[in-house]
């Protein structure tokens, strides 16, 4: 429901002219969709995060929701950190087994 501006009486959402006075009202503001990609992004990030195995994954997607959504902003963030720490962990393993560190001989 909408009021008259001139008279201030209660006018229809459909109308466009005050029933009381005959001025014309303008139309409410259409609301703007909320974009909740950044949502999807931090969920998204955690989710994979989750995983372990996608943790580089997780960190593009939680670097991506950083900046573009601000309910699940912690998420981003301990989605950044602990991705990224998997991330490095993954990298170390995989440089230990390419170099064959983890063999150990005795002697």
């Amino acid at each position: 429901m909408k009021k008259c501006d001139l008279c201030g009486a209660t006018i229809s959402d459909d109308l466009d002219r005050c029933p009381e006075c005959g001025s014309k009202v303008e139309p409410l503001p259409m609301a703007k969709p909320a974009n909740n990609r950044g949502d999807i992004y931090a969920i998204l990030a955690a989710s994979l995060t989750a995983t372990q195995v996608l943790a580089p994954a997780g960190l593009v997607f939680a670097i991506a929701a950083i900046g573009k959504t601000k309910r699940h902003q912690a998420l981003a963030i301990v989605s950044i950190v602990f991705s990224a720490f998997l991330t490095l962990l993954w990298i170390v393993a995989t440089v230990y087994y390419v170099i064959g560190i983890t063999s150990v001989r005795y002697y």
